[in-house]
């Protein structure tokens, strides 16, 4: 799951980077179809998108370490239910065959 956000946001990171640099090269061209104020903002959106990209790919490997947990957490949780539920077979099962047998040595 890691693998695909950081394919993810490295995508995005790339489409993010070329909105903006387009959006230089138009000023520095003086074509005047962008506003600076939009330049501006999407270069502190791109600032941003960079620095949270870089925490979480440092952070990858606690991340799944705690995903991990998590998994972990939730098959105890299953294996501990179905426990229960192959307990109360066994009981109806142990009935059962405690009603065969008696039933068996009766018609002797």
């Amino acid at each position: 799951m890691i693998k695909f956000v950081k394919f993810f946001g490295i995508t995005m990171l790339f489409l993010i980077l070329l909105t903006v640099v387009s959006m230089y090269l138009s000023i520095i061209k003086h074509e005047g179809l962008i506003r600076p104020e939009a330049v501006i903002f999407y270069t502190i959106i791109l600032i941003g998108y960079a620095l949270t990209l870089k925490y979480v790919w440092d952070k990858e490997v606690q991340i799944e370490i705690e995903q991990a947990r998590k998994e972990l957490e939730l098959a105890k949780m299953e294996a501990e239910k179905h426990r229960e539920e192959l307990e109360k077979l066994r009981k109806a099962f142990e009935e059962y065959r405690r009603k065969v047998e008696g039933e068996a040595n009766v018609n002797r």
